[in-house]
């Protein structure tokens, strides 16, 4: 092999790695830790980046159920300190 060919390969694989790495960046995960995933390890990399969860659907399921929460505490059904643990617990505040 030689080098044109070589570098014609990493190119071809830093150009498919970008596949995991924009997934991830859609998910609020991060961008560079997919794309070097891919980069060594493209198979894998795709399945694990299809796998995770996306953290923006997780913030706002937690918002919503928060929510939920408040409205327990307003109608009084919940205690103030029951609220703020469950809000600390799902928004971490």
């Amino acid at each position: 092999m030689n080098a044109a060919t070589a570098i014609g390969l990493l190119i071809c694989f830093s150009l498919l790695a970008l596949i995991p790495g924009f997934i991830a960046r859609s998910k609020e995960r991060s961008f560079l830790a997919y794309w070097l995933l891919g980069l060594c390890f493209f198979w894998p990399g795709l399945i694990a980046v299809l796998a995770v969860e996306n953290k923006k659907k997780a913030r706002i399921r937690n918002e919503a159920e928060v929510a939920g929460y408040a409205k327990l505490w307003k109608d009084g059904k919940i205690s103030e300190d029951e609220y703020k643990q469950k809000r600390k617990e799902l928004l971490g505040w």
